[in-house]
Protein backbone atom coordinates (compact mmCIF):
# COMPACT_ATOMS: atom_id res chain seq x y z
CA UNK A 1 0.00 0.00 0.00
CA UNK A 2 1.32 3.64 -0.90
CA UNK A 3 2.18 6.42 1.67
CA UNK A 4 3.17 9.33 1.90
CA UNK A 5 6.89 10.07 1.67
CA UNK A 6 8.15 11.96 5.05
CA UNK A 7 11.14 13.48 5.40
CA UNK A 8 13.48 9.94 6.79
CA UNK A 9 12.21 8.65 3.43
CA UNK A 10 14.14 11.49 1.75
CA UNK A 11 18.17 11.28 1.13
CA UNK A 12 20.41 12.37 3.52
CA UNK A 13 20.99 16.52 2.38
CA UNK A 14 24.84 16.51 1.43
CA UNK A 15 26.87 18.65 4.04
CA UNK A 16 27.81 22.91 2.98
CA UNK A 17 31.08 22.66 2.30
CA UNK A 18 33.40 25.36 4.74
CA UNK A 19 33.82 28.50 1.94
CA UNK A 20 36.15 27.39 -0.29
CA UNK A 21 36.59 23.49 0.27
CA UNK A 22 35.28 22.88 -2.80
CA UNK A 23 35.75 25.44 -4.86
CA UNK A 24 38.64 23.49 -6.98
CA UNK A 25 36.32 20.59 -7.74
CA UNK A 26 34.25 23.05 -9.23
CA UNK A 27 36.71 25.02 -11.00
CA UNK A 28 38.42 21.94 -12.60
CA UNK A 29 35.51 19.06 -12.61
CA UNK A 30 37.19 15.26 -12.97
CA UNK A 31 35.18 11.99 -13.83
CA UNK A 32 36.98 8.96 -12.73
CA UNK A 33 36.07 5.72 -14.65
CA UNK A 34 37.97 1.82 -15.27
CA UNK A 35 38.67 1.49 -18.70
CA UNK A 36 40.26 -1.47 -20.01
CA UNK A 37 41.32 -2.33 -16.65
CA UNK A 38 43.36 1.24 -16.33
CA UNK A 39 41.91 3.36 -13.44
CA UNK A 40 41.37 7.02 -15.83
CA UNK A 41 40.87 10.31 -14.65
CA UNK A 42 39.38 12.37 -16.88
CA UNK A 43 39.72 16.41 -16.37
CA UNK A 44 38.51 19.35 -17.78
CA UNK A 45 40.84 21.68 -19.99
CA UNK A 46 42.35 24.96 -18.41
CA UNK A 47 42.10 28.10 -20.06
CA UNK A 48 46.25 28.00 -20.89
CA UNK A 49 45.30 24.70 -21.98
CA UNK A 50 42.76 25.58 -24.04
CA UNK A 51 45.18 27.95 -26.03
CA UNK A 52 47.50 25.39 -26.53
CA UNK A 53 44.94 23.15 -28.01
CA UNK A 54 42.92 25.27 -30.59
CA UNK A 55 44.61 23.56 -33.71
CA UNK A 56 42.98 20.57 -32.74
CA UNK A 57 39.43 21.85 -31.28
CA UNK A 58 38.72 24.51 -34.23
CA UNK A 59 38.21 21.69 -36.46
CA UNK A 60 35.68 20.18 -34.34
CA UNK A 61 34.13 23.44 -33.84
CA UNK A 62 33.55 24.12 -37.38
CA UNK A 63 32.21 20.85 -37.91
CA UNK A 64 29.98 21.48 -35.43
CA UNK A 65 29.25 24.70 -36.37
CA UNK A 66 28.75 23.25 -39.88
CA UNK A 67 26.00 20.95 -39.06
CA UNK A 68 23.88 23.06 -36.35
CA UNK A 69 20.95 24.85 -37.50
CA UNK A 70 19.48 27.72 -35.50
CA UNK A 71 17.19 26.90 -32.81
CA UNK A 72 18.36 23.26 -32.81
CA UNK A 73 19.60 21.82 -30.06
CA UNK A 74 23.51 20.55 -29.70
CA UNK A 75 22.59 16.58 -29.14
CA UNK A 76 25.41 13.55 -28.72
CA UNK A 77 24.47 12.56 -32.08
CA UNK A 78 25.32 15.26 -33.98
CA UNK A 79 28.49 15.74 -31.65
CA UNK A 80 29.98 12.36 -32.98
CA UNK A 81 29.54 13.26 -36.27
CA UNK A 82 31.35 15.75 -35.65
CA UNK A 83 34.12 13.64 -33.95
CA UNK A 84 34.20 11.19 -36.65
CA UNK A 85 35.09 13.54 -38.75
CA UNK A 86 38.18 14.36 -37.24
CA UNK A 87 39.11 11.23 -35.55
CA UNK A 88 43.04 12.05 -35.13
CA UNK A 89 41.80 15.01 -33.19
CA UNK A 90 39.13 13.63 -30.78
CA UNK A 91 41.40 10.89 -29.52
CA UNK A 92 44.52 13.24 -29.42
CA UNK A 93 42.04 15.56 -27.33
CA UNK A 94 41.10 12.43 -25.07
CA UNK A 95 44.63 11.46 -24.70
CA UNK A 96 45.76 14.67 -23.14
CA UNK A 97 42.59 15.17 -21.03
CA UNK A 98 43.23 11.26 -19.13
CA UNK A 99 47.03 11.75 -19.59
CA UNK A 100 47.43 8.94 -21.55
CA UNK A 101 48.89 8.08 -24.77
CA UNK A 102 46.77 8.61 -27.74
CA UNK A 103 47.83 5.14 -29.24
CA UNK A 104 46.55 3.48 -25.77
CA UNK A 105 43.15 5.70 -26.64
CA UNK A 106 42.96 4.24 -30.25
CA UNK A 107 43.51 0.64 -29.08
CA UNK A 108 40.52 0.65 -27.09
CA UNK A 109 37.91 -1.67 -27.79
CA UNK A 110 34.62 -0.23 -29.37
CA UNK A 111 32.53 -0.47 -25.76
CA UNK A 112 35.70 1.19 -23.94
CA UNK A 113 35.92 3.97 -26.12
CA UNK A 114 32.67 4.63 -26.12
CA UNK A 115 32.88 4.98 -22.64
CA UNK A 116 35.85 6.99 -22.84
CA UNK A 117 34.57 9.60 -25.31
CA UNK A 118 30.92 9.94 -23.56
CA UNK A 119 33.12 10.76 -20.04
CA UNK A 120 35.67 12.95 -21.83
CA UNK A 121 33.12 15.13 -23.66
CA UNK A 122 30.42 14.93 -20.62
CA UNK A 123 33.45 16.71 -18.16
CA UNK A 124 34.38 19.24 -21.71
CA UNK A 125 31.18 19.90 -22.90
CA UNK A 126 30.77 23.26 -21.54
CA UNK A 127 34.55 24.43 -23.36
CA UNK A 128 33.59 22.92 -26.80
CA UNK A 129 30.05 24.21 -26.23
CA UNK A 130 31.16 27.59 -25.41
CA UNK A 131 33.67 27.76 -28.66
CA UNK A 132 30.71 26.25 -31.05
CA UNK A 133 28.60 29.48 -29.21
CA UNK A 134 31.25 32.05 -30.70
CA UNK A 135 31.35 30.54 -33.92
CA UNK A 136 27.88 29.92 -34.72
CA UNK A 137 27.46 33.79 -33.50
CA UNK A 138 30.62 35.00 -36.01
CA UNK A 139 29.36 33.33 -38.78
CA UNK A 140 26.06 34.58 -38.46
CA UNK A 141 26.69 37.75 -37.52
CA UNK A 142 28.38 37.93 -40.80
CA UNK A 143 25.93 36.60 -42.80
CA UNK A 144 23.51 39.26 -41.86
CA UNK A 145 26.05 41.90 -42.31
CA UNK A 146 26.74 40.48 -45.95
CA UNK A 147 22.70 40.17 -46.66
CA UNK A 148 22.68 44.19 -45.51
CA UNK A 149 25.31 45.03 -47.55
CA UNK A 150 23.72 43.08 -50.99
CA UNK A 151 20.48 43.89 -50.09
CA UNK A 152 20.63 47.38 -50.87
CA UNK A 153 19.89 48.55 -54.32
CA UNK A 154 21.60 50.46 -56.28
CA UNK A 155 19.57 54.07 -57.34
CA UNK A 156 18.38 54.14 -60.48
CA UNK A 157 19.40 56.74 -63.11
CA UNK A 158 17.97 59.87 -63.40
CA UNK A 159 15.46 60.39 -65.53
CA UNK A 160 16.78 63.32 -67.47
CA UNK A 161 19.56 62.43 -69.26
CA UNK A 162 21.87 64.63 -71.48
CA UNK A 163 21.70 63.28 -74.99
CA UNK A 164 21.93 64.74 -78.40
CA UNK A 165 19.10 63.25 -80.31
CA UNK A 166 17.54 65.60 -82.83
CA UNK A 167 14.54 66.74 -80.59
CA UNK A 168 17.14 68.40 -78.18
CA UNK A 169 18.90 71.59 -79.48
CA UNK A 170 22.36 72.58 -78.06
CA UNK A 171 23.48 76.06 -77.78
CA UNK A 172 26.64 77.36 -77.69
Amino acid sequence: MARIATSEDLPAAKKPQPDGEDDLAILYPERELDIAGVHVVIREYGGVEGMRLAPHVQPLVDAIADVIAPGQELGFAMLRQAFAQHEDHVVALMAIACDRDPAWVGELSDSDFDDLLTLWYGVNAAFFVRRVVKEVMVRRSAAIALAGVSSTRPSSPTATMRGSSAATRTVN
